[in-house]
């Protein structure tokens, strides 16, 4: 068959929503503004 999908982003373009150590479970509000602080400085 002819595979008409779109291709995938790029993988610079898919920005990750940044590494966890496993178990820690979801990001508090103070860690999740500090990562919003850094990704803004960044681009």
């Amino acid at each position: 068959y002819v595979d008409n999908s779109p291709p995938p982003p790029p993988r610079e373009a898919v920005a990750p929503a940044g590494i966890r150590d496993r178990g820690t479970g979801r990001p508090t509000k103070r860690d999740r503004r500090e990562m919003e602080r850094l990704r803004g400085a960044e681009g």
